[in-house]
């Protein structure tokens, strides 16, 4: 691996195969992290031959090399100027080489807010979107809600957040709000895929009208249902309701699940309220003409869920 230095000097990096070995058993990005250390330390240690001498660093290797933290070295401040993959590299050396935490904080902070501001405000009027997924997460403690939407080509992308839980209507229907004074065309049919609070159905019946297209989670309805039950008809009744999920005919399917649900008022009426509460909804993909990977990617938030996971 060969670095242009400066415009007339190139260092050349030579790694031990077992060390690229062991690398990639951790991963590709391990790899590129462990290049990237030892060339930024011998990009430092070649400023410091340049700055000093050869004759210095001998006498420096013999008692332990020692920077000031004022020492000024071009290189360090290159890397700080690189980024945040740069600055996370530099944290390495912060201790040994006096590099400020908070400046590489202060230049994230600059760089992501500028990143937030143009994802918030950035103009949807072009795009046209087949579906949009709503689903809150966690956030260093704090709830978010996000909205993901997918045109026609498959891509997804995330069209909007708000700080709030998505079972708080004004978070809701603000998101949604921003969403159309953006661009974004409520009345265009489309599906929607929410994870089954009821704030979000309320939002989205206001701003889509009562024909939306919507598709409550079948994954968080299973989870839901057998959150109510004990380990003795957890797993029967987690199979019978994807078994119903996946079936082809969408009467099948609902008729299954009321045959579940007469049954569960007997054995956990808790868990048959859960199962009854936007039952219709639960089954709004499978009156659609999808099937497959398509059909099972619609009916569940998983798209946002991959999404928020990286």
């Amino acid at each position: 691996m060969k670095k242009r230095y400066q415009s007339d000097r190139e260092l050349q990096l030579h790694l031990p195969l077992k060390q690229v070995a062991a690398s990639l058993q951790e991963g590709v990005g391990e790899l590129m992290r462990r290049a990237g250390l030892e060339l930024m330390q011998l990009a430092m240690e070649d400023e410091v031959r340049r700055l000093a001498g050869e004759r210095c660093r001998r006498r420096q290797r013999r008692r332990g090399l020692s920077l000031g933290k004022r020492t000024k070295l071009s290189g360090r401040r290159r890397a700080e100027s690189q980024g945040p993959q740069a600055a996370r590299a530099v944290c390495e050396f912060a201790e040994a080489y006096g590099i400020e935490k908070s400046a590489v904080s202060e230049h994230f902070i600059r760089v992501s807010r500028r990143k937030v501001r143009g994802l918030m405000e950035r103009n949807l009027s072009g795009v046209r979107l087949c579906a949009i997924y709503l689903d809150g997460i966690e956030y260093k403690g704090r709830q978010m809600l996000a909205a993901l939407g997918v045109p026609a080509d498959g891509a997804k992308m995330v069209l909007g957040l708000r700080q709030g839980a998505s079972e708080n209507a004004v978070v809701v229907s603000s998101l949604l709000g921003d969403l159309e004074d953006r661009g974004v065309d409520f009345c265009e049919p489309r599906l929607y895929v929410i994870d089954g609070a009821k704030a979000l159905v309320k939002a989205l019946r206001e701003h889509a009208g009562a024909d939306a297209l919507i598709q409550r989670c079948q994954v968080h309805k299973r989870r839901n249902v057998c959150g109510h039950l004990s380990e003795e008809h957890r797993d029967a009744v987690d199979q019978r309701m994807a078994a119903a999920y996946a079936m082809t005919s969408t009467n099948e399917a609902k008729l299954a699940l009321e045959r579940l649900h007469r049954e569960l008022q007997e054995l956990n009426p808790s868990a048959a309220r859960s199962l009854e509460e936007g039952l219709e909804e639960t089954l709004t993909v499978n009156r659609l003409p999808a099937e497959g990977w398509l059909r099972r990617t619609l009916a569940t938030t998983n798209p946002i869920e991959s999404a928020f996971s990286v």
